[in-house]
């Protein structure tokens, strides 16, 4: 798209963002993408000038440019880079932050030291008044700065006078609504006047989220109700003025959430009214702002809003109007009609680029229509009558032996295939298929009791003997290759089901699972003698399609508690197992010996997998019986079984001539990628591990279950490296691209365990108990590691003009403000979380202070 300079575009009473494009009011910033567009078409001229001093770039750092270039244009890590690497962004949300510690800190010492109430809450509001004229006077000379002074100063204000009245009762209840309603208003305005919407998301989060900054235990229900509806009001005023998506979005959230946890401790059916009110005008006023969209704005509206209105209506509708008949039902039906009113006045008055959310509406009439007639006439519907155990009665009934026509009709059907193919008659080739699948039937149903004896035995091996001749017969048959595939499976299938259920009858249980694994090698060995004497292809693919599953089926029976007293799937029977996988692989050496295509790559992976669950389980268990129950000795190994066995893949496969080096692909590059995937759950799932490793004492990073986990972790890191090399996978390049920020993620999840392992023990908290997550120690360890985790990276980043590793800082950052936020704000000891909030502020305001020139830097970079 063609840029516009800024001449041209104040002569119109309407602009277009010279970057997404988009048509709005005459603006300093876009609302879509939020650039100033002064600074964006000053970068876009620098960067041509520089086009024409340095017309050849190094292809890799074109590459890792596209990269992080949609990287930031496609996900969660646009807005938090945007957020962290704009010029004083840091130095600010860390004064917002250590604010936020200063007032936790004056609770603390208002409670705690008997410091008078009224002299802490005095000089806060001096204070914030105080940053609230600052900005006003600095928004000549420094905007960015000015307008982050006056939202902290609006979010101080809130929360001064949410506690002063409802926490310490300074302030009358109808003074300090007056007030807050006032301070709702001004911020508001200033948010207007300045076109600046960081005052209105600032001010108006700042107002939400004051009620839970302060602990209000004792507020009432209708004073929280209309403080709320008062600020969705506010929400909407300032909507009908600047359409600012993060205002309308947080305003929405907020909502829900407060309204669903005030509701589900406080509600009761006295409090029914106030909560209809309050959930009727919830509904009204997010309506009216996506309604407004459809008459002013040229983008589409929201999705969020137009889905999650009526959906979070009909909830809150469900839970307040439990106790009334039909409840659901009128709520559905009026929600019918007031979409329909909406379609019918907007469907000639819209803009035509907001069609769609006209459609979006008339189909949510008809679907609350369409809910509202089984609602209401729920209560006389009667269920249907069951008729499966009828079926079941008349298809299966009490028999006696019918061996004999189980061999009747398999020596019919191979005679009457055999004279078919002869002769190319197609009937009697259909009849014999017909009696091969009666034949099936009355096996399948027989042998589902485990009626086995001697003449049982003799009609299953004529069923698999007329099946697989036949199957043989009809090979050269084109037009009837499905049909012979499909006898050829049955015949394998009846061979090793039979073999199977004769062995497990009348061998004893200690030599069973022997003689069950040397019935399928020796027909693995059949098989390939089959496919290689008469040149049947098909039944070589056969091998290849059912003795792994076979094997892999026997081996999860390992599984499954054994009655006659087996700890061991293997145990009994481990020279079997050797004789079967030593089976599998010569076979499968010998087929690629003698036709290279006859191999299906996927055999070596089957392979590959069924070999290291067997050895994971076969070592778990016996680590189970020799370590004590309590340790995660037993559970460690299986990590480390994965994690040498892809090491072994990956750093010595190519040293082996075969089969690895002779399949890469099928072993070093997507044969590994389930074991990976397995040893990445195993991590996961071990850091929910106390780590207790009894006898021997637990040593943090220096303990079975850690040191799995950080070998599971090198060789997934360097599985993925070698893969970007590479490129070759079957994964999508963008799963490739995204996977270094779920293995980051994973290596902070390790890290946050060995630090509620060491915390628990340093505590002497039991490590299951939710204590410890609530504990103020472990929450504030964990702030303070994360936050100066992220500086640290951070700092790497800008110094190495590293794009990459500065979106994991600022993303871990962004994670370090949303816990505080969440998590340390509940915290029981207030003091605890007073330092959490004042050291995370401290160390964000000096890393600002440093690197707002350099991270400004990074953001033209990624513009």
């Amino acid at each position: 798209m063609k840029a516009c300079t800024m001449d041209e575009i104040r002569k119109e009473e309407t602009m277009t963002c010279p970057k997404c494009g988009l048509k709005q009011q005459k603006s300093e910033e876009c609302i879509r993408c939020g650039i100033i567009i002064k600074k964006f078409l000053d970068n876009a001229a620098k960067q041509k000038t520089e086009i024409g001093t340095q017309s050849e770039q190094p292809q890799q750092e074109a590459q890792v440019h596209r990269k992080t270039s949609s990287m930031t244009d496609s996900n969660i890590f646009r807005w938090a880079f945007n957020l962290f690497s704009k010029k004083g962004a840091m130095f600010h949300i860390g004064i917002l932050i250590f604010s936020v510690g200063v007032i936790f800190m004056i609770h603390y010492g208002t409670v705690h030291i008997k410091m008078n109430s009224e002299m802490g809450f005095g000089a806060i509001l001096i204070g914030a008044l105080s940053l609230l004229g600052i900005g006003w006077f600095l928004i000549k000379y420094g905007r960015i700065y000015a307008l982050i002074l006056q939202g902290n100063a609006i979010a101080l204000l809130f929360a001064c006078l949410f506690a002063a009245t409802e926490r310490y009762g300074i302030f009358p209840p109808v003074v300090g609504f007056i007030a807050m309603l006032i301070l709702c208003i001004l911020s508001g305005l200033l948010a207007v006047l300045q076109n600046a919407r960081i005052i209105a998301v600032i001010g108006i989060g700042g107002a939400f989220l004051a009620p839970l900054l302060c602990p209000a235990a004792n507020a009432e229900t209708l004073f929280l109700l209309g403080f709320y509806l008062v600020l969705t009001t506010g929400i909407l005023w300032i909507s009908w003025f600047r359409s600012w998506r993060e205002l309308n979005i947080l305003g929405f959230v907020f909502t829900v959430i407060v309204g669903y946890t005030w509701g589900r401790i406080e509600y009761s059916p006295e409090f029914f009214l106030y909560f209809e009110v309050f959930i009727i005008a919830f509904f009204l006023l997010y309506s009216g702002i996506t309604v407004r969209y459809a008459f002013v704005h040229t983008r589409p509206a929201d999705m969020l809003l137009i889905l999650g209105v009526p959906l979070c209506f009909i909830f809150f509708q469900g839970a307040v109007g439990r106790h009334i008949p039909y409840m659901m039902a009128a709520s559905c039906a009026l929600l019918s009609v007031f979409y329909s009113v909406l379609t019918f006045l907007l469907n000639r008055r819209a803009l035509p680029e907001n069609r769609q959310m006209v459609l979006l509406y008339f189909a949510l009439a008809m679907i609350f229509g369409n809910i509202a007639l089984p609602l209401v006439f729920s209560p006389v519907l009667k269920s249907s009558e069951n008729i499966t155990d009828w079926f079941r009665k008349a298809f299966f009934s009490p028999e006696i032996h019918i061996s004999a026509t189980i061999l009747l009709c398999s020596c019919e059907a191979f005679f009457l295939i055999f004279a078919g193919s002869r002769i190319r008659n197609s009937f009697l080739l259909g009849c014999g298929i017909a009696f091969h699948s009666i034949s099936a039937l009355l096996l399948a149903r027989f042998s589902s009791f485990y009626q086995v004896d001697f003449l049982t035995g003799i009609a299953g091996f004529a069923s698999f003997l007329s099946s697989a001749l036949s199957s043989y017969l009809l090979k050269q048959n084109s037009e009837k290759r499905l049909v012979s595939a499909v006898l050829l499976l049955w015949s394998i299938l009846v061979w090793l089901t039979t073999g199977y259920i004769t062995m497990i009858m009348n061998l004893p249980v200690e030599f069973a699972n022997t003689g069950v694994l040397l019935i399928l090698a020796a027909a693995a060995w059949g098989m390939y003698a089959l496919s290689h004497r008469l040149s049947w292809e098909m039944m070589g693919s056969m091998l290849n399609v059912l003795y792994g599953p076979a094997l892999l089926i026997f081996a999860l029976s390992g599984l499954i508690p054994d009655k006659y007293g087996s700890a061991l799937p293997f145990a009994p029977s481990p020279f079997a197992w050797l004789v079967a996988v030593i089976s599998w692989y010569h076979i499968l050496y010998l087929r690629e010996k003698h036709c290279a295509s006859a191999v299906n790559p996927i055999v070596h992976r089957l392979a590959l997998w069924i070999i290291t669950f067997g050895l994971c389980l076969e070592l778990h268990k016996i680590v189970k019986i020799s370590a004590p129950a309590e340790s995660v000795w037993a559970f460690s190994v299986v990590g480390a079984c994965l994690g040498l066995i892809c090491t072994l893949i990956l750093f010595g496969g190519s040293k082996i001539s075969w089969p690895f080096a002779a399949h890469p692909r099928e072993y070093e590059e997507n044969g590994i990628i389930p074991l990976l995937v397995c040893a990445w759950i195993w991590i996961l799932s071990g850091c929910i591990s106390d780590g207790n490793s009894h006898p021997v004492s637990y040593i943090p990073l220096i303990n079975p279950l850690e040191i799995s986990q950080f070998l599971c972790l090198i060789v997934i890191f360097r599985w993925k490296r070698r893969m970007m090399d590479v490129g070759k996978t079957f994964l999508p390049s963008y799963v490739i691209e995204k996977l270094p920020n779920a293995l980051y993620g994973t290596a902070l999840i390790c890290i946050t365990s060995v630090i509620a392992r060491c915390v628990a023990g340093f505590v002497k908290i039991d490590f299951y108990n939710t204590r410890l997550f609530y504990s103020p120690v472990y929450q504030t360890i964990l702030s303070v590691f994360m936050s100066f985790l992220s500086l640290i990276i951070m700092r790497w980043a800008v110094k190495n003009r590293n794009l990459l590793i500065w979106q994991k800082g600022s993303m871990l950052m962004f994670l370090v403000v949303i816990k505080l936020f969440l998590i340390d704000v509940f915290l029981s000891q207030e003091i605890g979380r007073a330092f959490a909030f004042m050291w995370v502020g401290i160390l964000m305001i000096v890393s600002g202070s440093f690197m707002s020139e350099q991270s400004e830097h990074l953001q033209e970079k990624a513009v």
